[in-house]
């Protein structure tokens, strides 16, 4: 592949990133909270009779609560270009809750 193509290539993937990130927000529509390695059958009935659901990833649990960022509209991120850091270093790949979109994109 050409030097040309390939600097192409790059900045079509970073375009594709911000789509692909705007398409999806699924980041901004939970909170997820790790509770550790262990939760009894009794307290996992609790919490999810309260609509919180219990994600396992590598032995880890998670509480995981619908919420959506107050900022998040049916068009998309209300501060986008503004956002807080948080939001801007996220990167969904190497989330074990988040189904990010950006998970579809190979490794830069």
């Amino acid at each position: 592949m050409k030097l040309k193509e390939k600097s192409l290539e790059k900045s079509l993937k970073k375009k594709t990133k911000n789509e692909l990130c705007l398409e999806c927000m699924e980041c901004c529509k939970i909170i997820k909270i790790p509770v550790g390695r262990f939760l009894d059958l009794d307290s996992r009935t609790f919490y999810s009779a309260r609509g919180i659901d219990i994600v396992n990833t590598d032995n880890i649990l998670w509480f995981v609560l619908p919420h959506t960022c107050e900022q998040l509209t049916p068009e998309g991120c209300r501060v986008y270009e503004c956002r807080p850091k948080a939001c801007r270093v996220y990167d969904g790949r190497t989330d074990p809750v988040v189904n990010c979109k950006w998970k579809e994109l190979e490794e830069e």
